[in-house]
C-alpha cells in the first residue's frame, strides 16, 4: 500500500508540474476542413500552352510571367527579382511598435494588429513609439457582434459554439481579415485596454465601431507560390510586416541564440501566430539547436507577443526552412503569410455592407459553384443611402471586394435610379469611365474612385464589379454565408432579396436564394448639411468627420503626408485557424492558461486532496 501511495503521489506531482504536457489542446486549425490559398502559379500554368524543353527555361518563363502579372497590381508595380538586401532589421531604425504581452489564446489578434500597425508606421502615418491598437477591442467584438451603424448587418455575427470562453477559443488571421474589413476594429488601446479584459468583461455596444484605423487591403500569400520568399520580403519593405501561423514547441527553440526551427512536417497543425518584421540571410544555421538544425543559413526576424522580456527583447529568429514557411509543406492549411494594409479611420465616414460575419465559406467549400462567375461577368451589391448626423448627402469615395483568386482584372461602375430592382446595372452609370485595375494575390481590396459620386438621402445605388482572368477561367469571389466551421465557431449571415447579385447564364441571379452575400462594400464621406449653418456649439462638418475617425491627431498626421499642412507626429493610442498559442517558454502563466491546463491542474489537486485526507493529513 505504501508503494502504491508513493506512485499516486508521484502521479499527482507530475500532473501539477507538467500540466499541458499531458493533454494537448485541440485547436481550431486541427478541427476545420483543409483548404489551400490560391497561387499565382495556377494562373501561369493555365496561360502556358507548352512547357520549354529544359527546366531552366521553364523556371525563367514562370518567373517572367509571374512578375508580369504581379506588376499589373499597381501597388506592386515595382516588385522584381533581387530587390532586397541580405539583411533587413527595422528595429535598428526604430520602425517597429513595442512588443505586446498576450494572455490565453489571443495571439491571432496580436499578430493581425501588429501587422496593421506596421503598415501605418511605414506609411509615415503614426509614431511607432506611441501607436497602440487595441487587441481587446478586436477580441471582444469578434465574438460579441453588434449591428453596424447603418443597420445593414442586423442578425449577422460570429458565434463561439465551443465550451471555452471567447479569450480561450481563439481564431485566425483569415477571419480577422473580414472582421477588420467590417470596421470591427482597429480601435485605440485607450478604448479597450487589454490588461483590463477578462472573460467576464462587457463593453458598451457603442464602442464596437469606435475605430482609429481601418483595413484597406489584405494580401494572402502562399509560401508555395512562385518566388514567395522574395515577394514577402518586398511586402515587408512596403507594409512593414507579415502575420504568419506556425507550430510552437519549446523543444525546437534555442534560448541562447533566440533561434527556432521546427523541421518540415506537413501533418503538424499550427498553434501560434506571430508577425515577421525583417530577415537575415546570414543568420548562421549553427545558431539553431544541435538536435534540430536546418541545412542552410538564413532566418526571418519575428515579433512575438510574449512580452519584451522574452527572447531577444520580444523577438526571435525563425529558419527559412521551418515547416510553417517552407515551400515544401504539402499541407493545404500551412505555409501562408498575411499582409494587412491599414489607413487612418478618417479616410471614410460610412461603410455600406451586408457581410456582417467574419466567415470564409469559400475556403471550406472550394468546389462550390455558388461563389464563382465566368471570366468577364459581374457581381453587384445594391444599397440605400441612410444619411445620418444631419447631412442630406454623402459622397461615395471608394468600394471594396474580396477574392479567393489571383491575377484578376476588374472594372467598377456605379449606378443610380435603377429601373429594375432585379437588375443592378439597369440604372444610370455615374462614372464617366469604369475604374479598372488588377489584383495580385487572394485577399481583400479597396478601390478608390477617380471622382466621388454624390448620393442623396433615401437614394438607391448599386456597385457593379466585373472580373476577368487572362486564362479565361472562372473567378471566385468571397461571400458571407451562414455555416459552421469545425466544432468551435459558427457564422450567421442574414440575407434579403434585392441586396446581392451575380451575373450567370446570361441573367442576374439574386444570391439571397442561396443565402449568400457578396463581400462588397461602399465607402462614403459626409456631404452637405441639411441646414446651411450649424447651431451654436455643434461640430462643423470637418470636426464631425474627425470625431467619427476616433482620432483627430491621426487625421492631422495624414494631412501632413498629403502635403496639406504641418502637424506634429502622433500615435493612435487614444480617442484554427491558427491563433492558439501554447504557453510561452518562460512566461507560461501569462500566455497559456487554457481551460485544458486548468482542468488538469484541479484534477490533480482533487486527487492529492483525497490522498491526503485518507492519510489523515487534514485531521
Amino acid at each position: 500500500m505504501k508503494k502504491n501511495s508513493g506512485i499516486l503521489m508521484l502521479f499527482c506531482l507530475c500532473l501539477i508540474f507538467s500540466g499541458a504536457g499531458f493533454a494537448k489542446e485541440v485547436t481550431p486549425m486541427e478541427a476545420e476542413q483543409e483548404f489551400d490559398i490560391p497561387k499565382m502559379a495556377e494562373e501561369i500554368e493555365a496561360l502556358t500552352a507548352e512547357s520549354p524543353e529544359t527546366e531552366k527555361e521553364n523556371e525563367k518563363q514562370q518567373i517572367d510571367q509571374f512578375y508580369r502579372l504581379l506588376r499589373k497590381d499597381t501597388a506592386l508595380s515595382s516588385y522584381g527579382i533581387d530587390k532586397t538586401d541580405a539583411v533587413y532589421d527595422p528595429r535598428e531604425a526604430g520602425k517597429v511598435t513595442p512588443v505586446r504581452s498576450q494572455a490565453s489564446n489571443t495571439c491571432w489578434a496580436f499578430s493581425s494588429l501588429a501587422a496593421g500597425e506596421q503598415s501605418l508606421v511605414y506609411k509615415g502615418l503614426a509614431d511607432p513609439g506611441q501607436l497602440d491598437l487595441s487587441e481587446a477591442h478586436l477580441l471582444y467584438f469578434f465574438y460579441h457582434s453588434v449591428t453596424d451603424p447603418l443597420g445593414n448587418t442586423e442578425g449577422d455575427g460570429n458565434n463561439n459554439i465551443s465550451s471555452l470562453d471567447f479569450l480561450s477559443v481563439g481564431s485566425n488571421t483569415i477571419f480577422s481579415t473580414f472582421a477588420l474589413a467590417g470596421w470591427l476594429g482597429a480601435a485605440g488601446e485607450g478604448t479597450a485596454p487589454f490588461e483590463e479584459l477578462t472573460e467576464e468583461t462587457i463593453y458598451e455596444q457603442s464602442k464596437a465601431y469606435a475605430d482609429t484605423a481601418h483595413l484597406q487591403n489584405a494580401y494572402w500569400i502562399n509560401f508555395k507560390d512562385i518566388d514567395a520568399v522574395n515577394v514577402i520580403k518586398q511586402m515587408i519593405l512596403k507594409y512593414g510586416g507579415a502575420a504568419i501561423n506556425f507550430y510552437w514547441n519549446n523543444l525546437y527553440y534555442n534560448g541562447s541564440s533566440y533561434a527556432y526551427y521546427f523541421p518540415l512536417n506537413s501533418s503538424q497543425a499550427n498553434n501560434h501566430s506571430v508577425t515577421i518584421v525583417g530577415w537575415d540571410d546570414t543568420f548562421s544555421k549553427e545558431n539553431f539547436s544541435e538536435e534540430h538544425r536546418p541545412q542552410k543559413d538564413g532566418a526571418w526576424i519575428v515579433k512575438n507577443s510574449y512580452g519584451a522580456d522574452w527572447g531577444d527583447n520580444g523577438y526571435f529568429y525563425m529558419s527559412y526552412e521551418d515547416g510553417a514557411v517552407n515551400s515544401g509543406n504539402t499541407s493545404a492549411n500551412r505555409a501562408r503569410a498575411y499582409i494587412f494594409d491599414f489607413e487612418p479611420a478618417d479616410n471614410y465616414c460610412y461603410n455600406y455592407q451586408y457581410d456582417g460575419s467574419a466567415g470564409a465559406y469559400n475556403a471550406t467549400n472550394p468546389d462550390s459553384n455558388l461563389t464563382k462567375v465566368d471570366s468577364g461577368e459581374s457581381i453587384a451589391n445594391v444599397f440605400t443611402v441612410h444619411n445620418k448626423d444631419g447631412f442630406s448627402t454623402e459622397n461615395l469615395k471608394a468600394v471594396s471586394f474580396a477574392l479567393f483568386d489571383t491575377a484578376v482584372s476588374y472594372s467598377i461602375q456605379v449606378y443610380k435610379d435603377l429601373t429594375d430592382t432585379a437588375n443592378p446595372s439597369s440604372g444610370t452609370a455615374q462614372l464617366p469611365e469604369p475604374v479598372t485595375g488588377s489584383t495580385s494575390y487572394a485577399g481583400y481590396y479597396t478601390i478608390p474612385l477617380d471622382a466621388p459620386v454624390t448620393l442623396k438621402e433615401g437614394e438607391t445605388f448599386s456597385v457593379v464589379a466585373t472580373f476577368q482572368k487572362e486564362s479565361g477561367e472562372a473567378v471566385e469571389f468571397f461571400v458571407d454565408k451562414t455555416y459552421q466551421n469545425g466544432n468551435w465557431i459558427s457564422f450567421i449571415n442574414e440575407t434579403k432579396p434585392g441586396e446581392s447579385f451575380r451575373f450567370i447564364d446570361g441573367h442576374w441571379e439574386d444570391m439571397a436564394v442561396n443565402g449568400i452575400t457578396a463581400r462588397m462594400k461602399a465607402f462614403t464621406d459626409t456631404g452637405e448639411l441639411s441646414k446651411p449653418e450649424s447651431p451654436s456649439g455643434t461640430d462643423t462638418e470637418q470636426e464631425s468627420t474627425e470625431k467619427k475617425a476616433g482620432n483627430k491627431d491621426l487625421a492631422e498626421k495624414k494631412k501632413e503626408q498629403d502635403g496639406k499642412r504641418e502637424a506634429e507626429p502622433n500615435g493612435m493610442s487614444e480617442p484554427a485557424p491558427n491563433g492558439m498559442s501554447e504557453s510561452a517558454p518562460t512566461k507560461s502563466a501569462q500566455t497559456s492558461d487554457t481551460s485544458g491546463s486548468r482542468l488538469i491542474f484541479w484534477l490533480a489537486v482533487l486527487i492529492c486532496g483525497i490522498y491526503l485526507l485518507r492519510k489523515g493529513k487534514f485531521l
